[in-house]
């Protein structure tokens, strides 16, 4: 091969080193809008149900901040829940599936939870939180999730996922999250 030749193909070196695959598409049908999977999504489409949020199956490990809150609680109530919400870490929220157009940052509402909550606030903690006289308990949780969902409500874009179970000893610390995570949420 002659030197041009070798420098030709040294220069669609870094196209092919540095190419990802394209996320795929699905359309949701109406508001112009879709949901984005990547190629190395941890999850894998399965529907739309009737209330238009995208329905994902597999299980994957979910890492980063975690936010336990009451959110819409009002003292004195009896059903007040708390809220698990966890903010992935960039590198997990980057192989999720998202919204096209409403592209606030991924928070994920984890349901099924109630092993976690035990696991990182004592039971004053929570009774605290649901009268309204503890803000939040924070810190970095790895836990096992399934039941992916993409939903759109408010006018954001908001994500849930179900418990499966803690694939890390969470830490309960001061733990800050940056982001437009859209109506409510963080």
């Amino acid at each position: 091969m002659n030197l041009a030749a070798c420098l030709a193909l040294l220069s669609l070196t870094p196209m092919v080193v540095g190419a990802t695959a394209a996320p795929t598409f699905i359309p949701l049908g109406q508001y112009d809008e879709g949901v984005l999977v990547p190629a190395d999504s941890p999850v894998a489409f399965h529907r739309f149900n009737e209330y238009d949020s995208a329905q994902f199956s597999g299980q994957f490990v979910l890492e980063g901040v975690f936010v336990l809150d009451c959110d819409f609680c009002e003292p004195g109530y009896k059903d007040n829940e708390i809220r698990l919400s966890i903010v992935p870490d960039p590198a997990i929220a980057g192989r999720l599936p998202r919204w096209k157009v409403h592209r606030e940052d991924v928070s994920i509402v984890i349901t099924n939870a109630a092993a976690f909550l035990r696991a990182v606030s004592t039971p004053t903690q929570r009774k605290l939180l649901l009268s309204g006289k503890l803000d939040e308990v924070r810190g970095r949780a790895a836990i096992v999730v399934d039941q992916y969902e993409a939903h759109l409500d408010c006018d954001s874009a908001n994500y849930s996922a179900r418990f499966v179970a803690i694939a890390k000893p969470p830490k309960v610390a001061k733990a800050k999250v940056k982001g437009d995570f859209g109506c409510g949420m963080i």
